[in-house]
C-alpha cells in the first residue's frame, strides 16, 4: 500500500539512446526479432512494440535501412514513423543470428543501474508507517475471511498465524 500522500512515481522517458543506458547493438537486435515474430510494422507499432520514442529509434532503423536489413513497403508521407518497415532477406538472417544469443522480442529492458535508482526514488518517507494508519486498515488488511484463526486446511493445526503458515511452517509450531 502507497505512503498516504506520497508523490506518484514515473521515470523519466528517454529522449536519446545514450539516456535509454542500452548498446545501439541490443535496440539493433530487438528491432530486427520483432519485425521478424510480428510481421511488417509501422515506424511508430514498432516504437511501441520496442517501448522508446521513435525519435530515439529512427537512427537505428535509418542504419538498417542502409544496410540492406529492413526496407520501406509503402509509406503514409511523414517519414519513417508512418513507413510500412519489413525485412529484407539479409534482415531475416541476422535476426535469425539475434534469435541465437536470445529469443526476447520485447519491450527495451531498464538496466539495473536505472532500475535500482528508480526502485530508491519510490522509498516511502520514514514515519510514514504509525500504529494509527495500521489501525485505521486493519479492517482491510485482516478481514475475518482473510485472517481467521482457523486453518482452511483441516490437516494443518490450529497454530497462531495458520492461516497465514504453510503446512511445513505449522507443523513446527505444534
Amino acid at each position: 500500500m502507497p505512503a498516504p500522500d506520497a508523490p506518484s512515481f514515473y521515470p523519466p522517458e528517454p529522449e536519446s539512446l545514450e539516456q535509454t543506458g542500452l548498446p545501439e547493438s541490443l535496440v539493433e537486435q530487438l528491432i530486427l526479432k520483432l519485425l521478424y515474430f510480428r510481421g511488417d510494422l509501422f515506424g511508430q507499432d514498432l516504437s511501441v512494440a520496442v517501448g522508446l520514442k521513435f525519435s530515439v529509434i529512427q537512427d537505428i532503423v535509418e542504419s538498417l535501412k542502409l544496410r540492406h536489413h529492413l526496407q520501406i513497403k509503402r509509406s503514409l508521407g511523414v517519414g519513417n514513423v508512418s513507413a510500412l518497415l519489413t525485412l529484407t532477406e539479409s534482415g531475416r538472417g541476422r535476426a535469425r543470428d539475434a534469435l541465437e544469443t536470445n529469443q526476447y522480442a520485447g519491450p527495451a529492458p531498464v538496466p539495473l543501474e536505472q532500475y535500482i535508482g528508480a526502485v530508491r526514488k519510490q522509498k516511502p518517507v520514514d514515519g510514514w508507517l504509525t500504529k494509527k494508519a495500521c489501525a485505521a486498515h486493519s479492517a482491510v488488511w485482516c478481514s475475518p475471511s482473510r485472517c481467521s484463526r482457523r486453518s482452511a486446511r483441516p490437516s494443518v493445526p490450529e497454530t497462531p498465524c495458520s492461516s497465514m503458515a504453510s503446512p511445513v511452517t505449522a507443523k513446527r509450531f505444534s
